[in-house]
């Protein structure tokens, strides 16, 4: 917005307000959980801006949506297409070939203004894979890109009507919109967080305000200091409060939508709210917030693509000072000479960014078509990164998680044509293993019945702290009591990832592989006695002895159980870290490995634990470490054969070929306990 009559400096520190918490969101910084807030006041003040100017010019008979169109491509596109252009070349040099590809698709949905529909497909916002995107932040640019196509026309139908029911018609598809994102946050919470109709609502907000200024145009002097404080308090508790597992943007949304709507309404350059956003320090950077917004993904993600270890406190530090002063040369060199009517006129505009947007779009085409791959040594890399996609095929149809129960009567089975059966049980590392293992028992005229969710160890009567809605207690408890009484199956093999909800934490190799996510503890379900609070030995204890009545259970019903103790985890994605070693020319020795020390250190309260089963005819158990660790290099667990191929798809699951070794050995086991009759 240029400086007129209208110009009001607080809505500028109120940009900065928004844009600063998304950067200290996005570099980790555990206090700003909730940074990502920004984005919506972003929404608030861009809704309450257009329909300020739209409403103005349609009032005074002189709005023109080629000029309306003419504005929003100076804003917009000068820096975003020179940031576009500035990340290819390090995308080329540091990103694997799958990364080149999908940044390059990001590139075309970007010059579509679709990139909101890309990344909603693509990913989840807060994962791991999501902090390597360089351009994923650009799916808010497409939200409001794709406000600024129907809101103008949607106002011009609506002009021969009075105000008020143009008002009420915008209130209207607010509340739509809102109840919209409501329902989504509990049913598509991905697509609520990424698409425009859940979105609306938030832009709308603005808008109401904008078409509603004459009720609160001359609001008296205490009414809003009051509320300009609550406005701005809102917005601090929402950036401090919340994290990834709010609900977002449904109710809890409310909380700094109308925090920032406040704000406008009633911050002036007479109260203290409006005085400290107009700060010239806070000005400056909402000046600037639009090209360092743009700016500060990239470096992060190009910033944890090169650098072998996570980047730390330090390095975001600095990465967020460098965006704010290319925020600044992007804004004075770039963003300021395209909006001047007088250096460039709408022609000049709209053929060059024409010119541009065809030529980024035609090499991220050559770039999807070549799939990434422009060189030998990318050809290299690519050999390695097909393993990131080595798990069970069947996954889709036959692994539960979240809302996706399937009940054990419908549990997939691999060989339903033999009479004898085995039963695999656990989480993700289960599904791992399971399809592995169904050939492997095919071989012996066994099937395989496979009972497996995400994210669950295979013990009743424990609840998951960071998803206190999971259906694992009730899918164990109807598992348990479905092979209990089954006639058929005999043998359970048991395996899971057991040492990371005993101890609750993401594993951390020493040696810069640290897994992405947060902790994650489990607590009995039935025990109000134990809690994250509790000495860390009396949850291990109750947690420990849950693990063990449960296989007791099955025993006491008969059946023999394969207890496979836990896989070394590796701490870096295994087939990424190999492929990132090519691209990057990094001089490491093979096999990668990891320290068996450290292993031993994750697993030992775990292993304490269900060692305490008392020796029984009916238990077998497996130990993983005896084929990956202090085997092919002393005091080291191999994440990769000697061959050069890795041995897990990801931080810490088995691939294809470690899942083989693995059912080699619960097989030798079997043989060895005469248990194949």
């Amino acid at each position: 917005m240029s400086k007129t009559t209208n110009y009001r400096p607080e809505i500028d520190g109120l940009r900065a307000l928004a844009v600063m918490p998304v950067l200290f969101f996005h570099a980790g910084f555990s206090l700003f959980s909730g940074g990502y807030i920004g984005v919506d006041i972003f929404f608030v003040i861009s809704g309450y801006l257009i329909a300020n100017i739209i409403q103005r010019e349609i009032s005074q008979n002189r709005f023109s949506i080629v000029n309306f169109y003419e504005r929003r491509a100076r804003r917009i596109l000068p820096a975003l297409l020179f940031i576009s252009l500035a990340c290819i070349p390090f995308a080329y040099f540091w990103m694997l070939p799958f990364e080149i590809k999908e940044f390059f698709d990001s590139l075309i949905s970007i010059n579509l203004f679709l990139s909101n529909f890309y990344f909603w497909r693509a990913n989840e916002y807060f994962s791991a894979a999501a902090e390597l995107k360089p351009l994923l932040h650009t799916w808010s640019l497409s939200v409001e890109e794709q406000f600024y196509v129907f809101f103008p026309v949607f106002l011009l139908l609506l002009n021969k009507f009075k105000h008020s029911i143009i008002l009420f018609a915008v209130i209207s598809i607010t509340l739509l919109s809102f109840a919209l994102a409501e329902y989504a946050a509990a049913h598509y919470p991905t697509a609520n967080f990424y698409l425009l109709p859940t979105r609306l609502w938030e832009l709308g907000i603005g808008a109401i305000l904008a078409l509603s200024a004459s009720f609160w145009i001359k609001t008296k002097p205490l009414t809003a200091q009051i509320g300009s404080i609550i406005g701005i308090t809102g917005i601090i508790f929402s950036i401090f409060y919340f994290d990834n597992t709010t609900p977002f943007p449904g109710r809890w949304a409310l909380i700094p939508v109308l925090s920032t709507a406040l704000i406008i309404v009633f911050a002036t350059p007479h109260n203290l709210v409006g005085k400290l956003l107009s700060q010239k320090s806070l000005v400056g950077i909402g000046l600037i917030s639009y090209s360092t917004y743009l700016w500060h993904q990239p470096l992060f993600a190009f910033a944890r693509i090169r650098m072998e270890e996570a980047p730390t406190t330090t390095i975001y530090l600095s990465l967020i000072v460098i965006a704010l002063l290319l925020g600044y040369f992007t804004w004075h060199f770039i963003e300021n000479p395209f909006r001047n009517k007088q250096q460039y006129n709408r022609k000049q505009i709209f053929l060059s960014s024409a010119l541009l947007t065809l030529f980024i779009l035609s090499i991220s085409l050559i770039g999807h078509a070549k799939s990434g791959i422009f060189n030998k040594k990318q050809a290299k890399a690519a050999e390695i990164q097909v393993w990131r996609k080595d798990y069970n095929p069947r996954a889709p149809e036959c692994h539960g998680g979240g809302k996706l129960f399937i009940s054990p009567e419908k549990a997939c089975t691999y060989n339903p044509d033999l009479k004898k059966k085995f039963a695999i049980w656990g989480d993700s590392h289960a599904l791992g293993l399971a399809h592995v293992l169904a050939k492997t028992l095919k071989e012996q005229k066994f099937d395989l019945t496979h009972f497996t969710y995400s994210a669950c160890i295979p013990t009743v009567g424990i609840y998951k702290t960071d998803e206190p809605t999971s259906q694992c207690n009730a899918y164990n408890k109807a598992v348990l009591e479905y092979v209990n009484n089954s006639k058929e199956i005999d043998i359970v093999v048991m395996h899971g990832r057991w040492p990371l909800y005993l101890e609750g934490t993401r594993f951390n190799n020493q040696e810069g592989g640290i897994e992405y996510g947060e902790n994650a503890y489990i607590l009995p379900a039935n025990n109000t006695d134990i809690s994250i609070s509790s000495k860390p030995q009396s949850r291990i204890d109750a947690i420990g002895a849950l693990y063990r009545k449960t296989i007791e259970s099955l025993i006491a019903h008969g059946k023999k159980v394969v207890l496979v103790y836990s896989v070394p985890e590796a701490g870096w994605n295994v087939p990424i870290k190999l492929a990132r070693n090519i691209i990057l020319d990094r001089k490491v020795s093979a096999p990668l490995s990891t320290s068996f020390k450290i292993y031993k250190e994750r697993v030992k309260n775990t292993h304490n634990q269900l060692d305490k089963l008392v020796n029984n005819d009916n238990l077998i158990t497996i130990h993983p470490s005896i084929l990956f660790c202090n085997t092919t290099i002393k005091n080291r667990c191999i994440t990769q054969t000697t061959k050069g191929d890795p041995l897990y798809f990801d931080d810490n699951h088995l691939n294809s070929i470690g899942a083989l070794q693995l059912s080699n050995l619960i097989l030798s086991s079997l043989k060895k306990h005469d248990w194949l009759k």
